[in-house]
């Protein structure tokens, strides 16, 4: 048995994601048309982005990311935020870095978090707003991190009170 070359094997990759992106489509038409509620159909395109984006597929990756969005309530917000992220990576990956800096503005809209923090500073690096990348950075810093083994709110509360005072002072300085 001979085993297939790289060229079969990624023709074959390529047949399968697209059969499987048709399929998908086809049981959405199919459910939506019978009148029933499918709906997994977001994370399923959700599926598909990611498989696209390990392929290095970013655009077809987006465009499933963008459809699942379409597909999630507003009251999923953590299920939208990590979906904005994704469609921020794949736009990064692309050299997209104002779209891309769009989409993790939209994420640290809905919950502040270090990936998207630390994405949007680069993005806002590369394009040589200063300004934004410094604003974004402290903003990134002063995230608090929640660990359920250690909560001691006061000598958090302190902590964070030093930290901005630290970062006030270095940031006058650069």
């Amino acid at each position: 048995m001979n085993p297939a070359t790289p060229k079969k094997q990624e023709a074959n990759l390529e047949y399968q994601s697209h059969e499987m992106e048709r399929l998908v489509n086809q049981l959405l038409q199919e459910s939506a048309a019978a009148g029933l509620a499918f709906t997994q159909g977001g994370r399923l395109k959700v599926n598909m982005g990611n498989i696209y984006y390990e392929q290095k597929k970013y655009t077809l990756a987006i465009k499933m990311y963008r459809m699942a969005l379409d597909q999630t309530s507003n009251t999923h917000k953590e299920t939208r935020y990590r979906i904005m992220r994704n469609i921020g990576n794949a736009l990064m990956r692309l050299g997209r870095y104002q779209d891309a800096a769009q989409s993790y503005e939209s994420v640290i809209e809905i919950k502040v978090d270090h990936q998207a923090c630390y994405n949007l500073v680069v993005c806002y690096y590369i394009l040589g707003q200063l300004d934004k990348t410094k604003s974004v950075f402290v903003k990134m810093l002063i995230v608090r991190h929640y660990d359920s083994d250690e909560e001691n709110n006061d000598i958090e509360s302190d902590n964070n009170a030093v930290l901005r005072v630290c970062i006030s002072k270095a940031l006058k300085n650069l």
